[in-house]
């Protein structure tokens, strides 16, 4: 077992990491953006689509460095070319027909953008096509989040009739091949069909909701990953289009953070007891805090002996079964997550099973029993503004 001597080395604290991803942040700078549709092609009814790109530098004192990769669609990205531009200090970069012009390409896709060095900065970008009467398009802000393994998310404002259609699409930046999953519904909750994207490494694909749905007015989409792993972001996003001006508007999707498609059949807050058994490495008894808030499941776990912090989880409870992840409360200890299930047999008892990395990689069980319940929080009149977890880039620092 990790000794409490330990505990007193560690240098920072691994805040928001059990956050789940959230939709539209647009709360600050960051160093990792994508730009979900991006493209340079002719349209219906004669149209031309383009992107025009804008990279600001935040820095008044130093000039930064934004390297820019076209990830085209339904290819294989992993070796995208990219391009390096530097900005002066305060100033903007300004790339008119991004994609024609700089990747020479004719086709769609999505754009990438990150600094080697960490510097921060912001991006957006407009999609548009000339008509007689000037241009018009939708503007595609910057997206600095991603969606996780076995995440959902919805867009609702769609619409397919005969005034008005709808393309969806789906991004991978995940250096392994995933599948999301988009089922459609009208105004009235009915489904209405579905379409699997199959994405390779760091790809994208953008469909028409009309090719494999019937016309059903407004509605929504409902989006799932359907690949695991704890490397996999994807995002997703809807166009819907006016059939008369071809104007269009671009939708980001919602992640769903309380995982409302759980039905939960237990409110399990508050203090348990038990044994983690870890392969090749041997059993520590431990306390785990849990605080249920409908199906979402958060949680710290300590050592029992020492009161070491030793993870904090985050999960929902569907049906009695606990789905998992956890992540470590201290620096030392980053490469120490895990991820599993727990079966819920009563009110004061539950057992389950993990896999992991690092210190977890030889996965593991646990069996846990209710001891005492919570002093109950306050709530607030109204909720706490929450900041989701951005998307770091890592996948680009790793070497790719």
């Amino acid at each position: 077992m990790r000794s409490a001597y330990r505990w007193l080395l560690c240098i920072a604290l691994l805040l928001g990491l059990a956050s789940p991803a959230l939709g539209a942040g647009g709360y600050g700078l960051w160093k990792w953006y994508l730009i979900p549709a991006a493209g340079s092609l002719p349209g219906a009814n004669g149209t031309y689509w383009r992107l025009d790109l804008a990279v600001l530098n935040p820095y008044s004192w130093r000039s930064i460095t934004v390297r820019i990769a076209f990830l085209q669609e339904k290819t294989d990205n992993t070796t995208a070319p990219y391009r390096d531009f530097t900005i002066n200090p305060g100033g903007q970069l300004n790339l008119a027909d991004v994609v024609g012009t700089q990747f020479g390409v004719t086709g769609k896709g999505a754009l990438e953008l990150w600094t080697q060095d960490g510097s921060y900065f912001t991006t957006n970008a407009r999609s548009y096509t000339a008509s007689p009467g000037g241009t018009y398009g939708q503007g595609i802000s910057g997206q600095d989040y991603t969606v996780g393994d076995n995440g959902q998310a919805f867009t609702p404002g769609i619409r397919v009739d005969a005034n008005f259609r709808t393309n969806i699409g789906a991004v991978s930046v995940s250096s392994v091949p995933i599948s999301v999953l988009a089922r459609v519904f009208d105004m009235n909750g009915a489904f209405q069909g579905s379409y699997t994207f199959n994405l390779l490494p760091f790809s994208n694909e953008q469909v028409a909701v009309s090719s494999f749905a019937p016309a059903f007015g407004p509605g929504s989409v409902q989006w799932s990953c359907l690949t695991t792993g704890d490397s996999i972001e994807w995002v997703a996003y809807a166009t819907p289009i006016d059939n008369t001006s071809g104007d269009g508007i671009y939708l980001e999707e919602r992640v769903d953070d309380q995982y409302t498609t759980a039905q939960p059949a237990w409110n399990l807050s508050g203090v348990w007891v038990g044994t983690l058994s870890i392969v090749g490495v041997g059993s520590e008894q431990v306390t785990l805090e849990i605080t249920q808030d409908l199906a979402t499941v958060t949680g710290d776990v300590y050592d029992t002996s020492t009161g070491f912090h030793v993870m904090y989880l985050s999960g929902y409870e569907d049906q009695g079964t606990i789905s998992f992840n956890g992540y470590p409360y201290v620096l030392q200890y980053k490469d120490d997550s895990l991820w599993g299930t727990a079966t819920v047999m009563s009110s004061t008892s539950m057992a389950g099973t993990f896999s992991g990395t690092d210190y977890y990689s030889g996965g593991g069980s646990f069996e846990l029993s209710y001891s005492y319940s919570l002093a109950p929080k306050t709530e607030a009149s109204r909720p706490t503004v929450r900041r989701g977890h951005r998307a770091v880039g890592a996948l680009r620092e790793k070497g790719r």
